[in-house]
C-alpha cells in the first residue's frame, strides 16, 4: 500500500553556513526542488543516425519561496541576511508524517513586494547539490506546555499538535538530549522551558519548535496554540 502525503502545511527550515537552524514563518509558497544533468553529445559516424549523448554534470533550479512580510520573523531575517551576505546555507522541508527534503542553497536574494495588497516577500536561492530524502529525522522525545493538554497526545512521530491556552504567555518544554532545540528562533536546553510566548486573546500563535543534530535530519513539531476569549 502506497502512504502519500499532502504537499501541505509544510514547516520550512533555513541553516546557515554557521549552522544556526531557523524555521521561517509564513510561507505562502513552496517551491518543489529539482536537480537535472547536463546532456554532453558524443555523436559518431557509426551511430545509426541518431545523436548520441553521454551525462554532464548536475545542476539544481533555481527556485522561489513566497511568505507574508513578517519583518521581526527570525527566519524571514535570516533569509534576509544571507541574501545580503550571499551565503550558501541548507533548507530542510518537513511534511506532517515526518518525512523531509533537504538542499543546499546558495541564497541569491530577498524581495520585498506585495500580493492582494498584503504586504509579502520572497526569497531566490540556487541549488547547490543532492537533494536528500529522510524518513529518520531527529525527534523529540517528549513535549509540554504550559498552555494546557496537547492534542493529539504527544507522540515522537507526530509533528502538528494544537492546545487551548487560558493565559496571556505561555511556555514550551521540549526534549531530545544530545540535539540542537530552537523554540521559535531561540535556543532552549534539552528539559527546560522556553521564554514566554504571548498568546494574543481570540487569535492563534504558531510555536515552532526545530530540533537538530549532527549527522541527522533536522525535525521541526509547530503548536498552534489559540486563547480562549
Amino acid at each position: 500500500m502506497t502512504l502519500a502525503y499532502a504537499w501541505q502545511e509544510i514547516v520550512t527550515t533555513y541553516i546557515s553556513a554557521a549552522g544556526v537552524s531557523t524555521v521561517v514563518g509564513e510561507v505562502t509558497t513552496v517551491p518543489s526542488p529539482s536537480v537535472k544533468r547536463d546532456t554532453i553529445e558524443v555523436t559518431s559516424q557509426s551511430s545509426h543516425g541518431f545523436k548520441e549523448f553521454i551525462n554532464g554534470m548536475k545542476e539544481g533550479d533555481e527556485i522561489e519561496f513566497k511568505m507574508n512580510d513578517i519583518s521581526s520573523d527570525p527566519g524571514q531575517m535570516a533569509l534576509s541576511a544571507a541574501a545580503t551576505a550571499g551565503e550558501t546555507g541548507t533548507i530542510v522541508l518537513t511534511f506532517l508524517n515526518g518525512q523531509s527534503v533537504s538542499f543546499p542553497a546558495l541564497i541569491e536574494g530577498f524581495y520585498l513586494g506585495e500580493d492582494s495588497k498584503a504586504a509579502s516577500n520572497s526569497c531566490k536561492m540556487k541549488i547547490t547539490g543532492d537533494i536528500v530524502r529522510s524518513t529518520t529525522p531527529v525527534q523529540l522525545s517528549a513535549l509540554t506546555t504550559t498552555a494546557g493538554t496537547l492534542l493529539p497526545t504527544f507522540a515522537a512521530g507526530t509533528y502538528l499538535y494544537t492546545v487551548t491556552a487560558t493565559t496571556a504567555t505561555v511556555t514550551v518544554t521540549p526534549t531530545s538530549v544530545g540535539a540542537s532545540i530552537m523554540v521559535n528562533g531561540t535556543t532552549v536546553a534539552s528539559g527546560s522551558p522556553s521564554g514566554a510566548i504571548n498568546v494574543v486573546s481570540g487569535g492563534v500563535k504558531e510555536i515552532n519548535i526545530a530540533v537538530s543534530k549532527a549527522g541527522s535530519t533536522p525535525s521541526v513539531y509547530k503548536i498552534v496554540a489559540s486563547k480562549a476569549t
